[in-house]
């Protein structure tokens, strides 16, 4: 059991660092920190292309319900202006006609 102690005790003894150790491990530090700002930034600008397209993509769609919208108004008022025109031509033959058929029923009448 001693022997198992003393070779864990040789294997978690304190080890001074190899010479130049810090100076390594602080360089490459310093080259990580802007390859990891550069992929944060990356990814700042690519939220902010999705967000103006899908803007972009939702102003676009109001845009062409609203083009519609009008279209389909005027077709609407073409419509009624068409409606109110044929009963007048109808109301104008209806009012032309009426005093020659009030005439053929009195005729009817006094037969």
């Amino acid at each position: 059991m001693k022997n198992v102690e003393q070779e864990l005790q040789e294997a978690l003894a304190r080890v001074e660092a190899p010479a130049g150790f810090a100076e390594r491990t602080m360089a490459r530090i310093a080259e990580q920190r802007p390859a990891r700002f550069r992929s944060v930034w990356y990814g700042a600008v690519a939220a902010a292309l999705a967000l103006l397209l899908a803007f972009g993509v939702v102003e676009r769609t109001q845009r062409e319900r609203r083009r519609r919208a009008e279209i389909t108004e005027r077709q609407v008022v073409f419509a009624l202006a068409l409606a109110v025109d044929k009963f007048d031509q109808i109301s104008a033959r209806l009012q032309k006609s009426a005093p020659e058929l009030r005439v053929k029923e009195k005729q009817r009448n006094d037969l």
